[in-house]
């Protein structure tokens, strides 16, 4: 299980230099003198680019590195630990805040179940002696992990903006001093 895992962040790594490589290219070139075409990879590059998080933490598959980038913006941003911080924000969140957060993590798990009963469903296919099941559960699997890598997504774009809304709340109920200024934060 180690080696699959260690192959696996290879490849993400890879895939994170490519695109990194793609993007410094674009930048070289100056976005100025873009063909409209070119601004739109250029977006795209720096789209996928977004879902990576530092080199030193990638981890072995998309979803993850996607989940792990959201939390990793927080700190670069602004010192703030997800991981640590976010039990204590989210009692701070007003209602309606909570109910989108929670309405798009329960996306993300539906998503997750969805995979998951298509892979069982493919290793149940053999049983039934026809082909039709094992295409049915890999289709399965498939959309709902193109699905579960958007909800992702989308989880990770509302935990960010949790914590750029809502930060100075958790900084008075937790009696630190406010930055006044980006460079002190």
């Amino acid at each position: 299980c180690r080696f699959l895992s260690r192959a696996l962040i290879k490849l993400q790594k890879r895939k994170l230099k490519a695109i990194d490589r793609k993007w410094q290219n674009f930048n070289r070139k100056g976005l100025q003198v873009l063909t409209p075409e070119e601004r739109q990879d250029y977006i795209q590059t720096d789209l996928q680019l977004s879902e990576f998080p530092d080199t030193g933490r990638v981890l072995p598959t998309r979803l993850g590195n996607i989940l792990r980038s959201a939390e990793d913006r927080c700190a670069e941003k602004y010192g703030l630990d997800a991981i640590i911080c976010w039990p204590r924000l989210w009692l701070l969140l007003p209602d309606a805040v909570k109910t989108e957060l929670t309405a798009a993590r329960e996306a993300l798990n539906l998503t997750a179940r969805l995979w998951l009963w298509g892979m069982l469903f493919c290793l149940w296919a053999p049983m039934f002696w026809v082909w039709w099941p094992l295409l049915l559960g890999l289709l399965t699997a498939w959309l709902s992990h193109q699905w579960m890598l958007q909800a992702a997504q989308v989880y990770g774009d509302l935990l960010e903006s949790a914590f750029d809304l809502y930060r100075f709340n958790l900084y008075e109920s937790l009696r630190w001093p406010k930055p006044k200024t980006p460079a002190q934060e």
